[in-house]
């Protein structure tokens, strides 16, 4: 598919996979679920995430030829996609779900806790995980490296304001239970995690505990971690965590919140969780052929295209409308639809 691959790096980093070497992976875990699963998805189409997982393994082998690249899950994704996957250098590595909560655990993201299997199961020098709707605009170098530290996206958020069915504040008493001797006062977004292999056991031991004393609390009817990243927050609340924040940023493009804010090419990634059915299909074309911009643009015009795509600038009369009105809602206090 992308013409040049050969010569970028792609056939050193196929030779080094195949003699078992262990190199710098970033992995987008995949567990197919039911739609009610996930509320980010409207249009309802069955390929939405494999359309944005390939779009956004594409834009990271654009700028990031020696990086592995691993779609993980649990079944085979079929035809077309394991084409499309190897094409771009993607392997295909199957982990069974084995953090599958039971049933009425949760009415939503179930399916986020199949990343804590993607990190158990690695074997990488440093994996970084990210979600299937993370845009990469440059090379990743200083961030993807075997000396890379715990790295995580640090999310703003309300001590008392649910994040996934959990305030801040009632994680704090979960954290307590876990043996935490201060308040926990940050939130990590599940978009990026950064997981060096020296200090994997010791954040799987902290994942292992978390998710015994969560089924422990949800069988005795009491609060409980529901996502991924409420168990992350305690198995890395312990190191030191660089701050992702320099180089992603989660960028709202919902026509009722939009946090675009002219500077998103200052960041190597962005995560987009609006776009899955909009941005990311518009890309699938292009990102799929290999003669397109996308795999033969200088860097400025890649950001521009995509930025275009993910309707930053140059929206069409109808998004820009779409996207005023909501604004303007928003803003005299009208009910809205959730964002994304």
């Amino acid at each position: 598919m992308a013409r040049g691959l050969e010569n970028s790096g792609y056939l050193r980093l196929r030779l080094l996979y195949e003699l078992g070497s262990v190199l710098p992976t970033i992995a987008i875990p995949y567990v197919p679920m039911p739609a009610a699963q996930n509320p980010n998805t409207k249009s309802g189409r069955t390929d939405t995430y494999l359309v944005s997982s390939l779009v956004t393994f594409a834009s990271l082998r654009r700028w990031n030829p020696y990086v592995e690249l691993q779609f993980v899950t649990t079944e085979d994704p079929g035809y077309p996609w394991r084409d499309r996957f190897e094409e771009i250098g993607v392997h295909i590595r199957y982990t069974p779900f084995a953090h599958l909560p039971p049933e009425g655990f949760a009415r939503t993201f179930m399916g986020s806790l199949y990343l804590l299997d993607v990190l158990e199961s690695s074997n990488s020098d440093y994996l970084a995980i990210v979600d299937p709707d993370v845009f990469c605009v440059g090379p990743l170098e200083s961030v993807i490296s075997a000396s890379a530290p715990p790295q995580a996206l640090n999310i703003p958020s309300p001590r008392g304001v649910e994040i996934n069915g959990l305030s801040p504040r009632e994680a704090d008493e979960i954290h307590l239970a876990l043996g935490e001797q201060r308040v926990v006062d940050f939130h990590y977004g599940g978009e990026f995690y950064g997981v060096p292999s020296s200090m994997k056991d010791h954040i799987q031991s902290r994942v292992d505990r978390a998710w015994s004393v969560t089924l422990d609390r949800w069988s005795r009817g009491r609060s409980y971690f529901t996502t991924e990243e409420h168990v992350l927050n305690f198995a890395l609340a312990d190191l030191p965590v660089a701050p992702a924040e320099n180089f992603i940023r989660r960028i709202w493009t919902a026509h009722s919140y939009r946090t675009v804010s002219g500077r998103e090419n200052d960041l190597l990634l962005w995560h987009l969780p609006a776009e899955k059915d909009r941005g990311f299909r518009r890309l699938y074309t292009a990102a799929t052929n290999a003669d397109s911009w996308f795999w033969n643009s200088e860097q400025s015009e890649f950001q521009w295209h995509s930025g275009r795509a993910f309707g930053f600038h140059g929206r069409d009369p109808i998004r820009f409308t779409l996207d005023l009105a909501g604004v303007t809602s928003r803003a005299i206090g009208m009910p809205r639809k959730s964002a994304g």
